[in-house]
């Protein structure tokens, strides 16, 4: 590459690699080929280059193939230097390495599906140990209430069986305010008890 970014030698390989013939490329701005979000990181090292006239190490960027898909490639980027010593442009070798990036890719794709996986079966596990606590607390409310239906039911068939023996036995005594006044309090607790017992 000249100091500008724009190629004066092309491997007959990158034919083969990206699709554009030697002809096609030469004089060509690198820029043009770069994805955008790769190019500012690459112009920072290629700046670099050419005012340090170290090597850059190896950097990874995605170029566009002729028919528009894009490409991954590393590559190293050193000064290109005039007989005199001082840096005139810019070589590197780039090395596809799209199959690589894409094998990464599924697997980090497969990793998320793994990390969702077992984001849903922990979910599952806590919805399972809450189930299981609200059944055993269910239980454990079901027992009393049964007892105190039970007992509701009996005490409403002694005060049934009592109010009964009492009109059997002493007719009179329902003409007695406070007798009618209990009997209607101790039937209306019953039936209290009862519809909160069910």
């Amino acid at each position: 590459l000249d100091p500008h970014a724009s190629f004066t030698y092309v491997s007959p390989n990158a034919e083969r690699l990206l699709g554009y013939t030697q002809q096609q490329l030469l004089g060509q701005s690198f820029d043009s080929f770069v994805h955008a979000d790769d190019l500012p990181r690459l112009w920072e090292r290629a700046e670099r280059t050419l005012t340090t006239g170290l090597v850059q190490p190896s950097c990874e960027f995605r170029l566009r193939h002729q028919d528009g898909s894009t490409r991954w490639f590393c590559s190293t980027l050193a000064p290109c230097r005039s007989e005199a010593g001082s840096v005139i442009g810019l070589t590197g070798t780039a090395h596809d390495i799209t199959q690589e990036k894409q094998a990464i890719l599924e697997l980090e794709g497969a990793n998320q599906n793994l990390r969702d996986a077992q984001l849903q079966l922990l979910e599952k596990e806590k919805m399972a140990s809450l189930g299981m606590l609200l059944a055993g607390i269910a239980h454990e409310v079901r027992t009393p209430l049964s007892a105190v239906g039970s007992t509701q039911r009996t005490l409403s068939q002694a005060l049934d069986k009592l109010t009964q023996e009492l009109r059997e036995a002493h007719p009179g005594v329902f003409s007695e305010p406070s007798v009618t006044r209990l009997l209607k309090v101790l039937g209306d607790s019953a039936r209290v008890v009862g519809a909160g017992s069910t």
